[in-house]
Parts: C-alpha cells; sequence; structure tokens
C-alpha cells in the first residue's frame, strides 16, 4: 500500500514500478529521484493510481503543472499531494491560484505539510537546516 522511493532511479525503472503499482495508496519520492513530467505521461495511461491517497515528491526540478494538474484530475481518492513548494517548475502564483480555488470550491486536498513547530517550520525542514550546517553544501 504505500512505496518510498529516495535513491536515484532509472526513468524506465520508475515508470515500471509506479504502473505496476495499481492499489498504492502512499507515494513518497526523495529528493534524489528524480521523475519528470514524461514520466507520469508513461504511467497515467496504465495506472490512474485510483486509490492514492497521499503523494510527497522532494525537491524536483522537473515537475510542472502538467504533472500536478493530472494528479489532481485522474486521483479519485487524493488527499495530499506533499511539497510542491519544492518543485521549481511550479510558478508560485499558479500554485496560489490553485489554493484559492480549492478553498472557495471547499476541495479538501492538503497542498502543503501542516506547521507543527510554533515556529512555523516543519519537521522536514529542520532536518534539512541541520544537514545543511553540518555538512555543507556538496559540489
Amino acid at each position: 500500500e504505500e512505496l518510498s522511493i529516495s535513491n536515484q532511479c532509472p526513468d524506465s525503472l520508475l515508470v515500471n514500478i509506479l504502473c505496476l503499482c495499481i492499489n498504492i495508496k502512499k507515494v513518497i519520492l526523495g529528493m534524489h529521484c528524480q521523475i519528470t513530467d514524461q514520466c507520469f505521461d508513461r504511467i497515467f495511461p496504465h495506472n490512474k493510481f485510483q486509490y492514492l491517497e497521499h503523494i510527497e515528491i522532494r525537491k524536483n526540478d522537473l515537475l510542472t503543472m502538467k504533472t500536478l494538474s493530472n494528479i489532481l484530475l485522474y486521483c479519485d481518492n487524493i488527499a495530499s499531494i506533499l511539497d510542491i513548494e519544492g518543485w521549481s517548475k511550479v510558478d508560485r502564483d499558479d500554485l496560489e491560484e490553485l489554493r484559492e480555488h480549492m478553498r472557495d470550491n471547499n476541495i479538501d486536498i492538503v497542498l502543503e505539510e501542516k506547521q507543527e513547530d510554533s515556529r512555523g517550520v516543519s519537521l522536514y525542514q529542520i532536518c534539512q537546516s541541520a544537514l545543511k550546517e553540518r555538512y555543507g553544501r556538496v559540489v
């Protein structure tokens, strides 16, 4: 019911794996798993993720609003799509417009992590900051 991929994975393998996950409820793709819009274009004809409830794709430089729109269109049970702010090709204004549309139409899909910390910082952000302080930027 849950799939988590955190390391680099060839596109063809990623597409094959996700095409076969018909009953998956939760997908987590880490920042090193750089999935593309084209991958999703190859997956959706075979798997509409009809049971998918949660998807989290961390720090992606290749995904656009096209994939986000397709997830909203095809995934009937989707309840959360996390870390969209980390998708560098998604325009902030488009994302805010989507949030407003969902709010205005009472669509209850979570598009950002709930702020658990009183400082307004998520656990992911705290861990990421601590790692940067400890190890610095890798070039």
